[in-house]
């Protein structure tokens, strides 16, 4: 019965099928199509130089549906080699991804369109990233490069029942906590009404859609949605691998690169008069990426351009375990390295260190990383 409401368009039929293996999902290879754990979001462009859901396939593209439903298609990617060299010589590769949309049930998407593919995050800590007070994250934006680091870190703000509050979640911080963030995987990839999202997840042409029987007004009752939230708010947060050194040559390289300017490597603040320090890596701020990584697709606050700087604990963990290697929001980057690579923007300087150091000392970064 807790599956009952499923679609009548959906990317996967339980949490899990996504948000498994610590976040870690296998890369698809050329030509073949995006697994469940890969999202396509979808807006439009109005006239009036604002977004909106797509007319026909709304805010989420969704590859499976319910018998009696058509679903809307499927997304290919075509990897696109790149290549270049490093200070020393040795030469660097990675792959930019190109899609194409086929089998469109309900038309083209059409010129004014614009998507982002998002893989499913790790969940590990989130709980605690839920619980960093608003300001220990505000004091660290600087929105007009005020201090002339070249970093200019700034909030994605979500307004919601008039209510304005920092968004946290999310590839570009787009959700102000877990049940926002919860309830919207559960309406855009499973097509489960909540309370808090209760809005049909079938677009206005699509008729089949709107006439397939759904679980209820809505489909999550109250007390399941808070079960899950309060579940994923438990899962606590990853250590670092044994053996790894905060205080080494590769974590002295982090902080000498200008890593550690958007990649915090702590946050602290005081919990009902106790000290409380977590190292999750991240300052939760949006920043400007660069060209290479952009999607031109605004959400809320954040420009085409903008991501919020993704936590790197637990990378080693994953690394260890053998679960696949893929990195950044579409998963593009097989390797760490390739991941520093396509940093642009305000990281544009702390990637081009990295390309100037040795082998060995970028080796030492790598370890670093591995590490946490």
């Amino acid at each position: 019965t807790l599956r009952d409401g499923l679609g009548p368009l959906f990317n996967a039929a339980a949490c899990d099928q996504c948000h498994s293996r610590r976040g870690r999902r296998a890369r698809p290879g050329d030509g073949e199509p995006l697994p469940n754990a890969l999202v396509v979001q979808l807006s439009q462009h109005r006239p009036d130089g604002g977004w909106a859901p797509h007319a026909a396939y709304g805010t989420t593209f969704n590859p499976l549906a319910v018998a009696g439903v058509p679903a809307e298609g499927r997304v290919i990617v075509h990897w696109r080699p790149e290549q270049g060299r490093h200070a020393d010589g040795e030469n660097w590769r990675r792959q930019a991804p190109d899609y194409e949309f086929q089998a469109l049930s309900h038309g083209p998407l059409g010129p004014a369109a614009a998507f982002s593919v998002r893989g499913a995050a790790a969940l590990d800590g989130v709980g605690a990233l839920a619980r960093i007070p608003a300001a220990v994250v505000l004091a660290r934006a600087d929105a007009g490069d005020r201090d002339g680091d070249g970093i200019s870190g700034r909030p994605n703000w979500i307004v919601e029942d008039g209510e304005r509050r920092l968004g946290r979640f999310g590839w570009k911080a787009n959700h102000p906590d877990l049940e926002s963030q919860i309830a919207a995987a559960l309406i855009n990839e499973q097509g489960i009404t909540t309370s808090r999202r209760p809005e049909s997840g079938c677009a206005p042409p699509q008729k089949r859609c709107q006439a397939a029987p759904n679980g209820g007004e809505p489909e999550m009752a109250d007390d399941d949605l808070a079960a899950l939230v309060a579940f994923v708010a438990g899962l606590t947060p990853p250590a670092p691998v044994a053996g790894h050194d905060p205080a080494g040559d590769g974590a002295a390289l982090f902080r000498a690169l200008g890593c550690a300017a958007c990649h915090r490597p702590t946050l602290e603040w005081r919990e009902r008069g106790q000290p409380v320090r977590l190292a999750p890596y991240t300052d939760l701020l949006l920043h400007d990426l660069g060209e290479g990584l952009a999607d031109h697709r605004p959400d809320q606050d954040a420009g085409g351009r903008e991501w919020r700087t993704a936590p790197l604990w637990g990378l080693g963990r994953a690394d260890r375990a053998g679960l696949p290697a893929c990195y950044l929001h579409d998963c593009r980057a097989r390797t760490l390295e390739e991941a520093i690579l396509w940093h642009g923007g305000e990281a544009a300087a702390s990637r081009d260190a990295f390309s100037a150091l040795s082998g060995p000392r970028r080796r030492a970064l790598l370890d670093f990383l591995e590490g946490l």
